[in-house]
């Protein structure tokens, strides 16, 4: 039996984050603060200054000052100033040929002023009874009887009966985020991992295994080899083996996989941050030199990879050496919603910062499947996008997802045997040093 412990209910405050900036009854959430700029009744907004332009009681509208130069009525107005000049032509012909050709009563003009009166009665958003009235009401946020306000109480992630409250109680579990974690005290939760399918729950837990050497010789060069998600060490059992060509180095196998075992990927996706204490803490109780260590690491592996080194740095004051990230994962850490145009949340949509160049003294991506389940942005001191032009890489079916991304994998492998010397003149393929900073596309057949 054991407890959930504070940092598995932490892991879940990303996504408690992120429905709080959805919640539009909090004027200082996203939502919130893009609502307030959809009040059309303050005049501080772009929206209410909008609006003010089309209120007649306001002689210094837009509106108003268009009104007083179409109106008839009036000698200097636009429209006064051009019947007057109608009139004087229709004198002249009227004394030329002795006929009255200006309508009787005023005629047309009276006409036109009362359909023009009756336009700008519609168009008065200030009066909530014209057209444009009724229609700005209706697009009224902060009226819960309009249907702009019907639509944001569907959508507010606060109300249990809203269509996302329901959504949201329908994925708890799939989530992770327990009602009782809620609802209990987090030291009375006991959770065996006994749940499977999508609602599984699974203990936390990372195992290391070393080979090359027994034990571990922490004054040597050392690799930590991670996968990613829905995976274990298996998949990267190819990097190890290429890596012993070096026999004095420790190569470590990182096992995340309990964590990384989920049908969604999210979940695992806010496990990283575990998984990345865990291999800061194996590396300071061993006293490796983080000068020495290595970290190679597949999709949400990279993820770890660069935040076990930044923690590293935070704990000792010394970066790692180097970092290789084979296509780091996309989702979460990259551009993944945007709002008020272009501006992305991105990792602070999970609360998690992934692989940045700043967590070692090296950063080297292998990019494969940038488009899809790959991040696209450029990451490291040196990023290399693999056949960016086409959809399949070599040796994968066609548009298999998937396998471009895990084509990362043996290309790596292929790499350190030798075998892509000339394509990567950047890299020293024996020492993975980067010669060379900058990003590079290649062709790799």
């Amino acid at each position: 039996m054991s407890l959930f412990s504070i940092n598995e209910i932490e892991i879940f405050s990303g996504i408690d984050n992120f429905l709080k900036e959805l919640d539009p009854t909090n004027p200082n959430s996203t939502m919130g603060k893009e609502l307030q700029k959809l009040d059309f009744t303050s005049p501080h907004t772009e929206l209410g200054q909008a609006v003010g332009e089309f209120d007649l009681t306001n002689p210094n509208s837009a509106i108003s000052r268009i009104r007083t130069e179409i109106d008839p009525t009036r000698n200097t107005s636009l429209m006064g100033k051009l019947l007057t000049e109608i009139n004087i032509i229709a004198e002249d012909l009227r004394s030329e040929h002795g006929e009255d050709l200006r309508p009787a009563d005023g005629g047309i003009f009276r006409t036109y002023t009362i359909n023009l009166d009756e336009f700008f009665k519609a168009i008065d958003f200030t009066n909530p009874k014209s057209l444009a009235g009724k229609g700005l009401a209706e697009i009224d946020p902060t009226n819960p009887k309009s249907l702009a306000g019907e639509g944001l109480a569907e959508i507010d992630p606060t109300n249990p009966k809203s269509l996302v409250g329901e959504g949201l109680a329908e994925i708890d579990g799939f989530l992770d985020i327990s009602k009782a974690i809620v609802k209990t005290e987090i030291g009375k939760i006991v959770g065996e991992g006994v749940t499977d399918g999508l609602f599984r729950i699974h203990h936390h837990e990372t195992k290391f295994t070393t080979l090359n050497s027994e034990p571990l010789r922490p004054n040597e060069k050392t690799y930590f080899v991670l996968h990613g998600w829905e995976s274990n060490p298996e998949y990267m059992r190819g990097i190890a083996d290429a890596l012993k060509k070096n026999p004095n180095a420790n190569i470590v196998l990182v096992n995340w996989e309990k964590d990384a075992d989920y049908l969604t990927y999210f979940p695992a996706a806010l496990r990283t941050e575990l998984v990345a204490h865990d291999v800061s803490n194996y590396i300071m109780e061993n006293k490796i030199s983080p000068e020495n260590v290595t970290m190679i690491g597949h999709s949400l592996g990279a993820h770890v990879a660069g935040m076990a080194s930044r923690e590293i740095y935070e704990r000792t004051g010394h970066k790692v050496d180097e970092v290789v990230g084979l296509d780091p994962a996309g989702p979460g850490f990259g551009l993944s919603i945007i709002i008020n145009g272009f501006r992305p949340i991105s990792g602070s949509m999970l609360g998690l910062k992934g692989l940045t160049k700043t967590d070692a003294s090296q950063v080297v991506v292998f990019h494969t499947a940038e488009n899809t389940l790959g991040a696209f942005y450029p990451i490291g001191h040196t990023d290399f996008y693999v056949n960016s032009d086409r959809l399949t890489q070599p040796g994968m079916g066609y548009l298999d997802i998937a396998g471009n991304h895990s084509y990362s994998i043996r290309l790596f492998v292929d790499t350190l045997e030798g075998k892509h010397t000339e394509e990567f003149p950047e890299l020293d393929t024996e020492t993975l040093s980067i010669k060379k900073e900058g990003t590079f596309h290649k062709e790799i057949k």
